[in-house]
């Protein structure tokens, strides 16, 4: 089962408005590998191997997706390139 944050505002990826950088790429690895499908908890233990914090310091913000996923992702290029809340 995934479950979306009701808004994104004010959860996941923006926590009651400012940006949480590690919690926004956890979300996207999360969605990205299909963890929250797998119930073999595989995926799970896999992305809690992943060191966010130690990913999150070198490149540009823009980049981030590219550092922790591998690849762009546009839900992460429209997060930081549009941070409004257009509700």
């Amino acid at each position: 089962m995934n479950i979306t944050p009701p808004d994104p505002f004010y959860d996941l990826p923006y926590e009651h408005g400012a940006s949480f950088l590690a919690a926004g790429n956890w979300l996207l690895d999360m969605v990205e590998s299909g963890a929250a499908a797998n119930f073999s908890m595989a995926g799970f233990a896999r992305i809690a191997k992943k060191k966010y914090l130690k990913l999150l310091r070198g490149p540009p913000v823009i980049d981030l997706d590219k550092a922790v996923l591998g690849k762009e992702r546009t839900p992460w290029c429209n997060w930081i390139r549009d941070p409004t809340n257009h509700a």
